[in-house]
């Protein structure tokens, strides 16, 4: 009988944690202050755009865009999504993404006012190398840091970007490694919070 006191008791413990968990991982996008938002986000490249380094050395600096689409979030949820469009212009690189992978976003801490982070996974882009594919993935684990509006005074949020990519296959001349470098300005919605 002490036994099944002990074990139940084992049991009701367990059971507290992951309600508590869960309830610690909850993560929604907010847009305006306070409201949930499901929309898409979409944002672009400020500043001198998306820095493109190659085996380490610089060789673009491209004008990027991308828009992510939150799948799921709420009470006892991250939020998840993917990407749904990426496009490098203004520069001499022609990259692709293969694989548009899968993210979340959470929370950086309690009293983070709104900021939050990235995780990207799953990804593949390849780029033409003298007319033959080079193929990359993202290196594991990929986080980006979003600072949310409550940071920016009310103005529109930044993204914090730098994503390192790891040859995969193709032509004995693709570059073995490949970076990127920028900071992105979302553009839709105006506003937004991850809370």
């Amino acid at each position: 009988m002490k036994n099944l006191k002990t074990f139940g008791f084992a049991i009701a413990v367990a059971t507290a944690l992951m309600v508590f968990a869960a309830s610690a991982s909850a993560t929604t996008l907010t847009s305006p202050a306070g409201t949930t938002y499901t929309g898409a986000v979409k944002a672009e490249s400020i500043l001198e755009g998306l820095y493109v380094y190659i085996n380490g050395k610089i060789e673009q600096t491209c004008d990027a865009e991308f828009e992510w689409k939150a799948e799921s979030h709420g009470a006892a949820a991250t939020v998840n999504g993917a990407v749904t469009a990426f496009s490098l212009s203004e520069c001499g690189l022609k990259i692709t993404l293969l694989k548009p992978g899968s993210s979340e976003v959470h929370t950086l801490s309690e009293g983070s006012a709104g900021a939050g982070s990235l995780t990207w996974n799953g990804v593949e882009a390849t780029m033409p190398i003298l007319g033959l594919d080079c193929v990359y993935e993202l290196e594991k684990p990929y986080v980006a840091i979003i600072k949310g509006s409550k940071n920016a005074g009310g103005k529109t949020s930044l993204v914090d970007f730098e994503a390192h990519w790891r040859y995969l296959k193709g032509s004995p001349f693709c570059p073995k490694t490949m970076e990127w470098k920028s900071y992105f300005q979302v553009t839709s919605p105006d506003y937004l919070d991850v809370d």
